[in-house]
């Protein structure tokens, strides 16, 4: 930018700057600046240096605010990484502490916890017995030997209470199952005479939790579970071996415990 003069070339009087140019305070003479391209590139780079001074504390907060967000997605995301590979460690070295049951975040059950908590085995067999005396109150004995003799099949009827032949725990790090295996004597009349067959049913109970006195604890919900070797009259098994092949071991990848 090159000023011509400083003081009025007519009367020598002060200048001063008005709008784009200037003017002599005493004779009133008007007089214009000569910007070159140099002049500009400088007015510019002045006006964005003046407009990012302005800005400074803005642009200061933003990066603050992208500095936390990162920093807190970054520490959720390994939070969540490192739970997952806990979880990943503890079910492939057997020890399922992550998720043993929905309510067992931290006790595993175990064949001397359960052999040693005389309440619950006596509640969960109790729960098991009057579950099997209601579903085998009465049996229709349908038999080949009936059939070909045209003969009416007799009914058949629990000759006593069931009786518990053994106990399983069965386990995959996620879940537990208590299992009892039971034998079942049907008495029935054939030719006057007072029969017995001998059957064998299950019955599970997979709502297991661990108290912190170390009890076992549940509300003793039971169901029975059967397969296709099951005989569809008596609704059980003839075969006890059976019976643990296809209920016991037929769940894969669970291990299991015999307790009894």
């Amino acid at each position: 930018m090159k000023l011509q003069s400083m003081n009025c070339p007519n009367c020598n009087g002060q200048l001063r700057k008005e709008g784009e140019g200037l003017i002599c305070s005493s004779c009133g003479s008007a007089f214009a600046i000569d910007y070159d391209a140099s002049d500009v590139a400088y007015q510019a780079l002045k006006k964005q240096d003046e407009i990012l001074q302005k800005t400074k504390g803005f642009r200061i907060a933003m990066a603050v605010i992208v500095l936390l967000v990162m920093g807190v997605m970054i520490f959720v995301f390994v939070k969540i990484f490192s739970s997952f590979n806990k979880r990943s460690s503890d079910m492939k070295n057997g020890n399922g502490k992550a998720a043993v049951t929905a309510t067992l975040p931290e006790n595993e059950i175990s064949k001397d916890l359960i052999l040693g908590d005389t309440e619950f085995l006596n509640k969960a067999e109790e729960s098991a017995v009057s579950l099997l005396k209601s579903e085998h109150k009465s049996v229709k004995y349908t038999d080949l030997m009936w059939e070909k003799n045209l003969m009416t099949a007799p009914k058949a009827t629990l000759d006593k209470d069931p009786e518990m032949v053994g106990s399983y725990l069965m386990t995959n790090g996620l879940t537990n199952y208590y299992v009892m295996v039971f034998k079942l004597d049907f008495a029935y009349e054939y030719e006057s005479e007072k029969n017995i067959k001998t059957m064998y049913d299950c019955v599970i109970m997979s709502n297991l939790s661990v108290s912190d006195d170390g009890k076992i604890e549940s509300n003793y919900q039971v169901r029975t579970e059967r397969h296709t070797g099951a005989d569809l009259s008596f609704m059980a098994y003839d075969d006890k071996d059976r019976l643990y092949n296809e209920v016991v071991l037929g769940k894969p990848g669970y291990e299991v415990t015999q307790l009894t």
